[in-house]
């Protein structure tokens, strides 16, 4: 009997961890607050010193997205341990891991790798802003700082709000 509570102990230990990780991933600095769902749905992208929350919320969107074999899949999850954003793209049998680095004045974000088969592209930050004008777009630009470990396309007409990685 004592090693079946042990059991159950150390399995009830394990899985409240994995439910801690199902959490909300928060991404912040001093300047802005970032938040994705464990499913990798857009929460909230909110200018701290105003306490405004500038994600558009006509429709639910996903925090990036991957294109495989010429088809656009969503993320369906998403997981930040030891400063690493693991998205991953469920229908696309895909996966990208990001350095995630914040700083006082910036977010660095780095693509360490992307696994599936034929990705063609991966879409990351893929966050549509309430923003107009491009002062106001390129201030928010300006709070992150990216670095792309491999040579970065931009397609026409790309919105400020997303940056694309080709291979």
């Amino acid at each position: 009997m004592k090693t079946l509570q042990i059991v159950l102990g150390i399995l009830a230990a394990c899985a409240s961890a994995g439910f801690a990780q199902q959490g909300p991933v928060v991404i912040e600095n001093d300047h802005v607050r970032y938040t994705v769902s464990a499913e990798g749905k857009n929460l909230a992208f909110v200018d701290r010193s105003a306490g405004v929350d500038y994600l558009k919320r006509d429709t639910q969107s996903a925090c990036a997205l991957v294109r495989c074999n010429g088809v656009e899949y969503p993320a369906t999850s998403a997981f930040l341990a030891k400063g690493r954003l693991t998205i991953e793209f469920g229908k696309a049998n895909a996966k990208a891991v990001l350095r995630v680095e914040s700083r006082q004045s910036y977010i660095h974000l780095g693509v360490e790798s992307i696994s599936g088969d034929n990705v063609e592209s991966l879409v990351f930050l893929n966050i549509p802003l309430t923003l107009r004008g491009s002062d106001e777009c390129w201030y928010w630009a300006d709070k992150f700082v990216f670095e792309i470990q491999k040579h970065l396309k931009k397609p026409v007409g790309m919105e400020m709000s997303a940056m694309w990685h080709h291979f």
